[in-house]
């Protein structure tokens, strides 16, 4: 049986996520964009409303298809048997989707110098809740360094733009990924997040240490 045809939508979202990266949202034509997806003008109109909503589907199209790429990832490194380990499966993982869909990353980038941010800022709740539970380990085991937020932001920061630092880092695309990681965790984490967190120490989240009184 035939797959189905895309639809003017998801040209639409496809060519215009092509467009976007190129020149970003404030250089970015509509005319090439409706070129590059073979349909009519008023499609977009129709779909999104605006150059702005088109703009808008597309960062959430690519961010959802990252996350979905993601989320196998994340599943398996909730198996792993210590906080080091399963975080360091998640941010592979990220690794590994991220450059799966490239675009992404560009079009984010280009957000970032054209000043046209639309993306919600970065909190805990837009977080996938498995590396919400990865940091929850962590932290209860005691060997976690420094906010999840901050730790997040700067482990996709390094896992995006350290590759493109061509020399230092060597080897293949998923060796680049696994130095990256495990530099990250030496300062998120440090050596020790190998163990269970079964220890003298008192393992409970800042949540539960602030609600005990202790």
């Amino acid at each position: 049986m035939n797959e189905r045809a895309p639809d003017s939508k998801s040209k639409l979202l496809a060519a215009a996520a092509e467009e976007f990266a190129r020149h970003g949202p404030r250089g970015a034509r509509v005319a090439e964009i409706v070129r590059r997806a073979g349909v009519n003008e008023r499609m977009i109109y129709h779909h999104f409303g605006s150059k702005d909503g088109l703009y808008r589907a597309v960062i959430q199209d690519q961010g959802a298809g990252l996350l979905e790429r993601w989320l196998p990832y994340l599943d398996r490194a909730l198996e792993a048997d210590s906080p080091r380990e399963g975080l360091r499966r998640a941010y592979l993982g990220y690794f590994l989707a991220f450059h799966a869909r490239p675009l992404f990353g560009v079009l984010v980038l280009r957000e970032a110098t054209q000043d046209w941010a639309v993306r919600p800022p970065l909190t805990s709740t837009v977080l996938p809740e498995q590396l919400r539970e990865l940091f929850r380990r962590a932290e209860r085991a005691g060997v976690l360094n420094a906010d999840l937020v901050v730790c997040h932001a700067i482990a996709i920061s390094a896992l995006t733009v350290a590759p493109s630092v061509r020399g230092p880092l060597g080897g293949n695309r998923p060796e680049i990924g696994e130095r990256i990681v495990d530099v990250l965790l030496d300062g998120m984490i440090g050596k020790g997040g190998e163990h269970d967190g079964h220890g003298g120490a008192d393992h409970r989240s800042g949540a539960d240490r602030a609600d005990a009184g202790g």
